[in-house]
């Protein structure tokens, strides 16, 4: 399991100062870490194993995005 730092944009109704304190940078570096929290977690799930990712966003680049291009990285080579 790997429940990735993100933007938070899923509990904004809980924590709305964080739509003010979000840059574009912030989620740049947050999309890279993911990406690479990613990679790193795929290298630990044995053969047959699930690798299952997880975030509290509902921004497209932190979900859908960054799953499928973790599938076609070489680290998601077998995940598909």
């Amino acid at each position: 399991l790997l429940d990735a730092p993100c933007s938070g944009s899923g509990v904004l109704a809980k924590r709305a100062d964080m739509r003010w304190r979000r840059t574009h940078e912030d989620m740049a570096q947050l999309v890279g870490l993911q990406a690479q929290l990613l990679d790193a977690a795929a290298s630990l799930v044995k053969p047959g194993g699930v690798l299952v990712y997880s975030t509290c966003s509902i921004e497209v680049d932190e979900c859908e995005e960054q799953v499928a291009a973790f599938l076609r990285r070489a680290a998601g080579a077998g995940f598909g």
